[in-house]
């Protein structure tokens, strides 16, 4: 069946925000924004329309504020932040803090000093996967074509309900923590121990990756996130087909793929770097291990916002977003089938040693 994406946005986003959460309503409203002929000038206007702003500590402060960041913040977004970073990062970790004090969890009680992921930021050399489960070469394959090709989501809005679609892959601008914990859920329902999580974080010198499925052939965040295991000699691989759908990637190739130079990834202090967390951290901001499930979370996001924008990310390419999220990705037939001989060989090459 041909789906239709035309329909007016505007009147059904404003219904939609009146129930959504706040993270669903701000990422809805960044994405019309783009149709708007001066955002920027309505978020300034004091006339416009009611617009709160959050203090450090998580709570709301009066509109004129000096360090005014418009809620709801979309704290998980890979996307570099329009507002002040410093006050980005301190409202964001003040908030998923609180939220872990309300949260009721069986793994542990978490407080506002608790330190989070970003906060753990540490260099490439500095990374310890003692604790990364190993699967064996042929799970990982597996695993990695099961994560990639199910089809198992339903777009919620615009509702979709025929259609099933894989996880966003196509859209690699954004999504990457609700990609990755969707990827542990799945495999957790195979049997499999999950995969932890491994950040790379680029705050000055924003990570870029070289795509076909972008407009201009490139995309940048501030941070991305992948699920990572230990294959069978022990090296750490990662599972991004966002990045390259053809094979998973020992660890240090997916961290070159996004910097021109491996060395700025240790330049911490400037908000750059790298960072595990276990299965559970979700964003930035949650805790390296003992985070709340985000499991609901994830699904959530991915259908009511990353699929929408997948499928709008295709008619903008060219492409007929019913084959390529249907039954003929980019990734089909025979493109993929000389990277999956490299992945075998891959895999079960140890990592060269270090000088």
């Amino acid at each position: 069946m041909t789906h239709n994406h035309s329909r007016p946005v505007f009147p059904v986003v404003r219904r939609l925000l009146r129930r959504a959460c706040p993270l669903v309503s701000w990422l809805v409203l960044a994405a019309c924004s783009a149709n708007d002929s001066d955002p920027d000038a309505r978020r300034s206007d004091p006339n416009s329309g009611p617009t709160e702003s959050i203090n450090a500590s998580g709570g709301e402060s009066s509109p004129g504020a000096s360090a005014r960041v418009s809620s709801p913040l979309d704290c998980s977004s890979a996307s570099p932040p329009k507002a002040d970073f410093q006050t980005f990062i301190a409202t964001c970790r003040a908030r998923a803090a609180n939220a872990r004090d309300r949260a009721e969890s069986t793994r542990s009680l978490a407080t506002n000093d608790a330190i989070d992921v970003y906060a753990s930021r540490t260099t490439v050399a500095e990374l310890d996967f003692a604790d990364v489960p190993t699967w064996s070469d042929a799970d990982i394959l597996a695993q990695f074509a099961s994560a990639r090709d199910d089809r198992y989501l339903t777009q919620t809005f615009p509702p979709e309900p025929s259609f099933q679609r894989r996880m966003s892959w196509l859209f690699p601008d954004d999504g990457c923590f609700a990609r990755a914990e969707q990827v542990d859920v799945r495999v957790a329902q195979f049997g499999k121990s999950r995969p932890h999580k491994l950040f790379a974080f680029g705050r000055e010198r924003l990570l870029r990756v070289y795509t076909d499925n972008a407009p201009g052939g490139v995309v940048e965040w501030w941070y991305h996130v992948v699920p990572v295991v230990k294959n069978s000699v022990g090296e750490p691989i990662v599972f991004d087909p966002a990045v390259s759908p053809c094979k998973p990637l020992p660890y240090r190739q997916w961290l070159a793929l996004m910097t021109d130079d491996m060395a700025s990834y240790d330049d911490v202090a400037d908000g750059n770097g790298v960072a595990l967390g276990d299965s559970w951290s979700y964003d930035p901001y949650s805790l390296p291990s003992g985070e709340s499930p985000h499991s609901a979370e994830s699904l959530d996001t991915l259908q009511g916002i990353y699929l929408s924008a997948e499928w709008s990310r295709q008619i903008e390419l060219g492409r007929d977003p019913n084959l390529v999220l249907g039954t003929k990705p980019p990734w089909s037939g025979d493109r993929c089938l000389s990277a999956e001989v490299e992945t075998q060989t891959a895999t079960v090459a140890p990592e060269p040693a270090r000088r």
